[in-house]
């Protein structure tokens, strides 16, 4: 089930992150600081979300709208734990995803990926 992140998600979610293989140990005061960043009056923007299975947070996604583009929103982040890959928890988060943009009359989203 997808659901809005919560503070209380912050240490799993680092923990997540960086066992995803998308990011490297160093990463975790980075991935931190975003989380602790987003949470303050959500001054990032966007929607951050964890898919969530039997109350343990699985993935997390991070969505925004692009500035100055008229109704395209960017997908900024995408993770799912390590031990739960290739069980789909990622086609579902984007899946969520594509429809709160649509929900939100988005027309266009952007996904750019990374060299891992």
């Amino acid at each position: 089930m997808m659901r809005p992140v919560t503070p209380a998600d912050t240490p799993a979610l680092v923990s997540l992150s960086c066992s995803s293989g998308l990011f490297k140990p160093d990463d975790a005061d980075a991935i931190r600081g975003m989380l602790d960043e987003y949470h303050a009056a959500n001054a990032l923007g966007g929607q951050m979300q964890v898919w969530e299975e039997g109350g343990t947070p699985v993935g997390v996604v991070y969505f925004a709208p692009r500035g100055f583009a008229d109704r395209v929103w960017e997908l900024m982040m995408i993770a799912v734990d390590g031990p739960r890959h290739r069980q789909g928890f990622g086609s579902k988060m984007l899946a969520a995803v594509e429809a709160s943009v649509r929900a939100a009359d988005g027309r266009l989203l952007l996904i750019e990926t990374s060299s891992t």
